[in-house]
């Protein structure tokens, strides 16, 4: 590890650190994308992959019931970015890419949980396609997407609370080109009322889509068999 960084520490899934920000809100991306000089048309350069943190990130999302394989699969890498963190590619309609990376040490006085480059966002969302899958799950966060593909769906995660239009207009395009007979939506606990007016906006689309509530705080908080139950109903 470079000299400078600190010594990754592993907390408890149940463990919640005050002061820090989960994800980033609708009015978040609004003033990160308002905020930068880059052009709605440039691509944003991915963070370089730091291999001496591969294990770090194995037993992080081993500590979280998430599999290292499929994030590998997925394309998921982790490096050094504001600390030491997963970094989760994501995908913009006109093929641009965007990142989220995810913190693997807790440090709430130095470092956000979530980070990701200063816009252009645009229409960016965590698409996890898994073959053959004839349900699509649409969830908030990427970890919750990971755990859906987990278990044989495919996974649009939006990528914070209270999803824009254009990020809803994203999915809908991937699931109407997809063929899927089952399309749900899982929500945080906490948020489902926001998560409602998105089904609502996505039946506008053309989107039929089925709330349930995770028994959790969220899908990625549950265990892998009662995610599996939870999706195939």
């Amino acid at each position: 590890m470079g000299a400078g960084r600190r010594p990754v520490e592993y907390v408890k899934q149940s463990e919640v650190l005050g002061g820090y920000k989960m994800s980033y809100s609708t009015e978040d991306w609004h003033r990160a994308d308002s905020a930068t000089s880059r052009l709605p048309s440039e691509s944003i350069m991915l963070p370089r992959a730091d291999e001496t943190l591969v294990l770090a990130m194995q037993e992080y999302l081993a500590n979280r019931s998430l599999s290292y394989t499929k994030a590998d699969r997925c394309g998921w890498y982790p490096a050094w970015v504001h600390g030491p963190r997963i970094i989760i590619p994501c995908i913009r309609n006109d093929g641009l890419t965007f990142w989220q990376g995810r913190l693997m040490q807790e440090t709430p006085d130095y470092y956000k949980r979530w980070d990701s480059p200063h816009g252009p966002r645009g229409d960016a969302l965590c698409y996890l396609p898994e073959y053959g899958a004839k349900t699509m799950v649409i969830v908030e966060g990427p970890f919750d997407a990971l755990g859906a593909a987990m278990a044989g769906a495919s996974a649009i995660a939006t990528l914070g609370i209270g999803a824009p239009g254009p990020v809803l207009a994203h999915a809908a395009n991937i699931i109407r080109s997809g063929f899927y007979n089952k399309v749900i939506i899982i929500p945080d606990r906490d948020e489902v009322g926001a998560w409602v007016r998105i089904q609502k906006d996505l039946g506008t689309m053309g989107v039929c889509t089925e709330i349930r509530e995770p028994w959790a705080k969220d899908l990625a908080d549950m265990i892998p068999a009662n995610r599996e139950e939870l999706i195939r109903g």
